[in-house]
């Protein structure tokens, strides 16, 4: 059972997933917000998934995020990893059949798994500091 991704309550920009599979019909645009991941969660979006550089999907130890995106763009800005020990598995991006580009926009280092067949993927960011990118891709194409 999905359950639709609502934002959270008492004027905090943003969303929390607990366990479970979440999902969002159409385009999730996160401009200033922050996803919290508290347990091992799932989250599908069937259109488009964009954040710009105020964003951030926070997960937190123990947790983990598989994300879909079916649309044909996905911009990702930031992913921290609260637990030391987490690994590449912690974040997993999907981009489904439809997805044809992959952004990382981020300025921080990237640890985890992009897995988008159809998808050309831009890594980016590092300001003046070298790109770091920790983990496994697969894609059509890479873009620097």
């Amino acid at each position: 059972m999905l359950t639709l991704i609502l934002p959270l309550t008492g004027g905090t920009n943003g969303w929390a997933l607990a366990g479970g599979k979440y999902y969002v019909e159409g385009n999730l645009t996160m401009n200033g917000h922050v996803l919290l991941v508290t347990e091992q969660a799932q989250l599908h979006v069937t259109g488009n998934f964009t954040m710009d550089i105020l964003s951030e999907i926070r997960i937190y130890p123990g947790a983990s995020l598989q994300l879909y995106v079916g649309g044909t763009n996905a911009t990702i800005a930031r992913v921290t990893l609260l637990d030391p020990s987490a690994t590449a598995l912690t974040f997993q991006y999907y981009g489904l059949p439809g997805n044809t580009m992959v952004t990382w926009s981020g300025m921080q280092a990237f640890l985890g798994t992009i897995y988008a067949p159809s998808a050309q993927f831009k890594l980016g960011g590092g300001g003046v500091s070298v790109v770091d990118f920790q983990g496994a891709c697969a894609a059509n194409a890479f873009l620097l």
